[in-house]
Formats: structure tokens, C-alpha cells, sequence
């Protein structure tokens, strides 16, 4: 308990709730700046690589429970949008994710981890699954 009290910043390494194959950093203590966002990283026989940001908390990684999170919000969203559609704009699927409150880096994560496709038509990108 001491060391922990004594440090500035404390990072905690742990699983990713259902994802065996990737680790998280996590900010869990900050006495000098906000808290930094979570990354994940994995580890493979190629070695260390960061794969971004992710919404992870402390919490989560703790208990192995991956809560109701922006990242599950997004996730909901896009996929949504995708079945209705088939195919939808990827510039407005930004402004509606924005306009319910989901950040563009979010919704960015949210289509790396469904592996959403792009492909341009014209002079528009537009996602698919």
C-alpha cells in the first residue's frame, strides 16, 4: 500500500474481458493530469504490438466482466446501421454516432473490432460488413 500511495501514476496490465489474446494498460491512479485512455497491446510470436485505444476499465479488468461500455455502444450502433442498410456512409455514420454522444475514435475501434469493410464509390466512403 505504501509504494501505491507514494506513486504519482499506477498502471495496471491485465486481459482483455473476452479476448484472451490481447492485454490492456490501464491508468488506475493519477495525482498530476486527468487519467490517460486504456490501450491494448498483444503478444504474439511475432512479438509486441499496440493494437489502439480501447474503453477497458480498471474494473473490468479486475473482475473479467466487460461492462455496458462506449465501446459496446458503438459496437450496437454501427452494427445496427449495417444490417438495416447493407451499405451506409461512412461521413454519416460519424455525424449520428457524434449527435448520440460516441466519439469518432470510438466509433473507429468499434469498426476495427467488427472488421467493418470501406470501400469508396465515387467520392464517397461507405462501410459494409
Amino acid at each position: 500500500m505504501d509504494f501505491f500511495a507514494v506513486a504519482r501514476s499506477v498502471l495496471l496490465i491485465g486481459k482483455m474481458p473476452k479476448d484472451d489474446t490481447k492485454r490492456v494498460v490501464c491508468q488506475i491512479k493519477s495525482n498530476l493530469a486527468l487519467k490517460g485512455e486504456s490501450l491494448s497491446f498483444s503478444l504474439t510470436e511475432d512479438g509486441f504490438k499496440w493494437t489502439g485505444f480501447c474503453d477497458v476499465t480498471e474494473d473490468e479488468l479486475l473482475t473479467g466482466i466487460k461492462a455496458d461500455t462506449k465501446s459496446n455502444k458503438a459496437c450496437v450502433f454501427v452494427t445496427d446501421i449495417l444490417e438495416e442498410y447493407g451499405k451506409y456512409p461512412a461521413k454519416e455514420i460519424f455525424e449520428k454516432g457524434i449527435a448520440l454522444g460516441i466519439s469518432k475514435r470510438t466509433i473507429e475501434n468499434a469498426k476495427q473490432e467488427l472488421g467493418i469493410k470501406s470501400f469508396k464509390e465515387g467520392n464517397q466512403w461507405f462501410w459494409k460488413q
